[in-house]
């Protein structure tokens, strides 16, 4: 395979991806968001407490990647106790 052909599989491929990523997440129109205080219990994680505030249909590292920015932490650690600002995120 020559060079061109090569470059144009991969562009290609970067499409093909892009396009797999956006089409994965529901549509954002039909969503509605809305910040809550929940106040961390034994055990908790933060994929856990995704499960009960976001939906399958969209990414729980995305949702807690905003957890972690809305509430100022360097990272994911919790402890029974913290009241997070969370986001709950739920069909119209």
């Amino acid at each position: 395979m020559n060079n061109q052909f090569k470059a144009i599989i991969a562009i290609a491929a970067v499409v093909y991806i892009a396009l797999l990523i956006y089409f994965s997440q529901a549509p954002q129109s039909d969503m509605t968001i809305a910040k809550e205080v929940y106040t961390v219990r034994s055990g908790d994680t933060l994929w856990e407490i995704a499960d009960g505030y976001c939906p399958d249909t969209y990414d729980k590292r995305i949702w807690i990647d905003d957890v972690i920015r809305i509430n100022g932490m360097d990272d994911a650690i919790i402890l029974p106790g913290d009241a997070l600002t969370v986001i709950r995120i739920g069909a119209e």
